[in-house]
């Protein structure tokens, strides 16, 4: 009769936090400390150091606090994109051939990204009859300029130089180093 070896079960990376742990991962990401981490989440203040860093080393806390950065992970294209659309936007494209607005659901997506807000103001236009209603839209764009500069910063096209002219002598640069005798 062959005996089957026991199989050991496997700890799965995918293993629930404890509640301490829990509070925990959510204070590092709030507080990049890792004792004043584990004495949010509720650990001793005595052992808070050490805990704090054990914690840190355990493979499904070191996971799960990866995948809530993940979430927030922005890369530089998305942010470069961002600033692209913002610098190329047109209110043009707001509007349709004949001249009126278009539904917000039908705005190209980079005209709707560049929109800081929409204000919708409807009147009554006194003395009319039948009584007439006036519609007010304003739009309001984010800040293109700052679209702009932002993105010439990142081309270095604004770097500040200062130049200075003149001449000095080897002594005038030693004597300027020298502090003052007292």
């Amino acid at each position: 009769m062959v005996k089957k070896a026991a199989t050991k079960p496997t700890k799965s990376k995918s293993r629930k936090l404890t509640t301490k742990q829990r509070k925990f991962k959510a204070a590092i990401l709030k507080i990049p400390n890792a004792t004043q981490a584990a004495i949010k989440a509720g650990y001793s203040v005595k052992t808070a150091g050490s805990i704090g860093h054990e914690l840190l080393k355990k493979p499904e806390i070191a996971e799960a606090i990866r995948a809530d950065l993940k979430k927030f992970d922005i890369e530089s294209e998305d942010v470069l994109r961002g600033i692209s659309r913002l610098m190329s936007s047109d209110l043009r494209r707001c509007y349709a051939q004949d001249g009126q607005l278009l539904p917000i659901h039908q705005l190209p997506d980079d005209v709707a990204a560049a929109i800081a807000g929409i204000e919708v103001i409807i009147r009554h236009i006194p003395g009319t009859d039948p009584v007439e209603v006036e519609h007010v839209v304003k739009i309001k764009l984010w800040d293109k300029t700052r679209a702009l500069e932002m993105a010439g910063k990142y081309k270095k096209l604004f770097t500040e130089r200062v130049e200075h002219s003149g001449t000095l002598t080897l002594e005038e640069l030693v004597a300027g180093s020298r502090e003052p005798d007292a």
